[in-house]
C-alpha cells in the first residue's frame, strides 16, 4: 500500500489503522480521505486490488452527536436491506448497483466501534453512479419520486416496530413547537427580543393549526405507521451515469418507523422549490406545483396501489408539514445559538427559516388544490 500517510489527517490516520478490522478481498492500493459532499459523517474511499480485479469501497465514522445511538442506527440497515436486496433480485437488477451492500467486520458485524466509541461502516462503492444537488427537470424529479416509491413498495410488508427509534420525536412537529417555545424562554443567546425573529415566530404560531395533523393520524391509527426513510433529498438517490435513471436510495441513517408523509413532504420541501433553503433573497423561493405533481406520480407509480385513501390525503399535509417543522427547527437552534444545523455566519439560521415559512405559505394557499388534484388522479386506486 503506497499511501501518503504524511498528508492525512490525524482522523484519516486512525481511519487507516482501522481497515484491518474489515473482512477485505485483497491489498489497499488507494485512499482519499474527505470523500464526496456530506455535512455529517466522515467519509473516506479506498481501492482494494486482487490478482482479478479492483473494487472501490467507502469508509465512515458516523457521526456521534447527531447519531448517539449508532449502533441502532447499524442494526436497522441490517434489518432492511434483506428486503430491499429482495426486491432488486427480484426485479432482475444488479443487485449490487440498486442496494446497499455493508462489508463485514472480522467479529460478523455491519460495524465497529472503535476506543472511543465511534461507529464506523464500509460500504461497496456503487459503480459508474453519480449523484445530483439541484433538479434539472421535472422528468427528473418524477423519477426521483420514482425512486423513493420504490424503496416503500420493497419494505411496505416490513413490520416498523422492529426498528429502533433512532431519533426520538423526529417529525412530532407538536415537539419541534415545544422546543420553541422552550428555547425562547431560556433565550441563552439574547435573541429572542430581535425584530426578525419575533416576525417569524409570529409566522410559525400563524400555521400552528396545522402541526398535530400528522402526529393526530399516528397516534390514532388513522396513518399507518410504516418504514420511513426520512431525508428524501435528491442527493440520497445515486442515478446510473449512463442512462441517468435512479439506481439506488442511499443515506439509510435515519430509517425508522414513521407516515409515508414524512418522506412525501420532505422531498416535496427541498425538492419542489426555486431557490436553496438559504438563499437571501426571500423573492427567489417559490412552491413549484409542476414539481410536486411530477414527484407525485413517480411516486405513486410506485407505491400507489397499497396506500389507504387517508394516507393519500395526507401527502399534501406533509407537503406543507415538513417545511414548517424545518422552519422551526432553523428558528429554534438561531435561539439556541446554532448548535445542531452547521452555520455559515451569524444569520444563516434565520435565512433558512424565512425560506421555509415562505414556502408554507405558498403551498398553504394551494393546500386545497393539491388534495384535490391528488384524489383525483389516484381514487381509482381505492
Amino acid at each position: 500500500m503506497s499511501i501518503k500517510q504524511s498528508e492525512l489527517s490525524q482522523r484519516g490516520l486512525e481511519a487507516l489503522s482501522l481497515l484491518r478490522e474489515f473482512v477485505l478481498p485483497g491489498e489497499i492500493s488507494d485512499f482519499v480521505e474527505g470523500f464526496g459532499n456530506g455535512h455529517i459523517n466522515d467519509t473516506y474511499c479506498l481501492t482494494v486490488t486482487d490478482a482479478a480485479q479492483s473494487k472501490r469501497y467507502i469508509l465512515q465514522r458516523i457521526n456521534p452527536y447527531v447519531f448517539p445511538q449508532a449502533e441502532a442506527v447499524m442494526e436497522n440497515i441490517a434489518l432492511i436491506l434483506p428486503a430491499l436486496k429482495a426486491e432488486a433480485a427480484k426485479a432482475g437488477e444488479d443487485v449490487e448497483r440498486h442496494t446497499l451492500t455493508p462489508i463485514c467486520c472480522r467479529d460478523g458485524k455491519n460495524y465497529y466501534v472503535a476506543q472511543d466509541k465511534a461507529v464506523w461502516r464500509m460500504y461497496l462503492f456503487i459503480r459508474d453512479s453519480i449523484s445530483y444537488e439541484v433538479i434539472e427537470s421535472p422528468e427528473q424529479f418524477r423519477q426521483a419520486g420514482a425512486a423513493f416509491g420504490k424503496f416503500q413498495r420493497a419494505l411496505h410488508k416490513f413490520p416498523a416496530e422492529q426498528l429502533h427509534e433512532t431519533i426520538a420525536r423526529f417529525h412530532d412537529t407538536p415537539a419541534r413547537y415545544e422546543q420553541l417555545a422552550s428555547a425562547c424562554q431560556a433565550d441563552v443567546k439574547q435573541r429572542a427580543g430581535e425584530e426578525k425573529v419575533g416576525e417569524l415566530l409570529r409566522q410559525a404560531d400563524r400555521y400552528r393549526y396545522v402541526a398535530a395533523y400528522l402526529m393526530q393520524g399516528w397516534q390514532d391509527g388513522s396513518l399507518p405507521v410504516r418504514v420511513t426513510h426520512n431525508d428524501t433529498k435528491l442527493n440520497n438517490i445515486l442515478f446510473d451515469k449512463q442512462t441517468k435513471e435512479p439506481l439506488c436510495v442511499v443515506d439509510l441513517d435515519t430509517v425508522m418507523p414513521g407516515l409515508i408523509a414524512f418522506d412525501f413532504g420532505d422531498a416535496i420541501r427541498a425538492g419542489a422549490v426555486t431557490a436553496e433553503e438559504d438563499e437571501k433573497d426571500l423573492s427567489k423561493m417559490h412552491f413549484v406545483p409542476e414539481l410536486y405533481f411530477a414527484f407525485l406520480d413517480g411516486f405513486m407509480e410506485q407505491c400507489g396501489e397499497f396506500l389507504t385513501a387517508k394516507e393519500v390525503e395526507s401527502l399534501a399535509y406533509g407537503a406543507l408539514i415538513l417545511p414548517l417543522e424545518t422552519g422551526v427547527r432553523f428558528l429554534t437552534d438561531y435561539l439556541n445559538g446554532d448548535v445542531y444545523f452547521k452555520t455559515a455566519y451569524p444569520e444563516h439560521n434565520l435565512i433558512r427559516a424565512a425560506n421555509q415559512f415562505r414556502l408554507v405559505s405558498e403551498i398553504a394557499e394551494q393546500l386545497v388544490r393539491l388534495q384535490t388534484e391528488t384524489a383525483r388522479r389516484y381514487q381509482y386506486k381505492k
